[in-house]
């Protein structure tokens, strides 16, 4: 039996953890952006974030997943889509964002560095081409960039991912949100969704039958 919720689980909230817990960087008192946040793991880090007691804002590419993300318990949403939307950010978080979430470094890594707080890190969970950066805005706030990968992790982290997800969905009414399941015939346009999902709402989701 396929159960799309159960495989969203398994891929897209473990990478918060992989961050925020096994880095043990995101804490309660911080502000977190989430930067890309109504797809899959952006979502997951939404929920997770609420669950934690961290304060998180998070940006989405359209009006309907503005609204998807503010759902999530996020603050502040803003529209990346919006010409102004980092001047907005920078007024309303002129202190800057203690941790951010970076879902497509090859565009935003450069703007992610300029919107850090003192100290703050950028975790790179997607990327899809080189980026160029301005590597004096990390040193105006001794801030830090490092790359995410799953399976990086140790057999250890990874059961404590799963005890912590077990104890998020038992303590939460929070759950993984399917956008659009595909079958298998339908591979071919599920990786163009990915690859062109600017405005999406949750996880897409590959099924495949015994």
């Amino acid at each position: 039996m396929f159960v799309a919720g159960g495989e969203s689980v398994r891929r897209a909230s473990p990478q918060f953890f992989r961050t925020s817990v096994s880095v043990k960087q995101a804490v309660t008192g911080d502000v977190i952006l989430v930067h890309g946040a109504s797809g899959g793991v952006g979502s997951a880090l939404m929920q997770l974030a609420a669950w934690r007691n961290i304060e998180a804002v998070g940006t989405a590419g359209s009006k309907a997943g503005v609204q998807f993300v503010k759902r999530l318990g996020a603050k502040h949403v803003y529209n990346h889509s919006e010409t102004g939307y980092v001047s907005k950010m920078r007024a309303d978080y002129p202190a800057g964002f203690n941790f951010i979430f970076e879902m497509a470094a090859h565009t935003n890594l450069n703007t992610d560095l300029g919107l850090l707080a003192p100290r703050g890190k950028v975790a790179v969970i997607g990327n899809r081409d080189e980026t160029k950066i301005n590597a004096r805005q990390l040193m105006a706030t001794e801030g830090a960039v490092f790359g995410v990968a799953l399976g990086m992790s140790s057999d250890a982290e990874l059961r404590d991912f799963g005890a912590n997800i077990v104890q998020f969905l038992k303590e939460t009414e929070f759950r993984p949100l399917i956008n659009k399941e595909y079958s298998l015939d339908q591979l071919a346009q599920a990786h163009k969704d990915i690859m062109d999902n600017s405005g999406s709402k949750g996880n897409l989701v590959l099924r495949i039958e015994d």
